[in-house]
């Protein structure tokens, strides 16, 4: 076998790995990405928001209204 041939048997053998434990873990991590947006990204965007409404309101010219 070429190295080529067994390199791309174990780029393959690492992907399916990878595809297997997400597949198997499924649960767990979406539960951990969901908690993580719940704690953090959440209350970002509305401190984002806030500030930018705020900013709208103080330069209406930006606005289309």
């Amino acid at each position: 076998m070429s190295t080529v041939t067994v390199v791309v048997i174990i780029w393959n053998a690492l992907l399916f790995a990878a595809l297997a434990t997400v597949l198997v873990r499924r649960e767990r991590l979406l539960q951990w990405i969901t908690q993580l947006d719940g704690q953090q990204g959440l209350r970002r965007v509305t401190n984002d928001d806030d500030g930018w409404a705020a900013f709208l309101k103080e330069h209406p010219e930006l606005t289309d209204r």
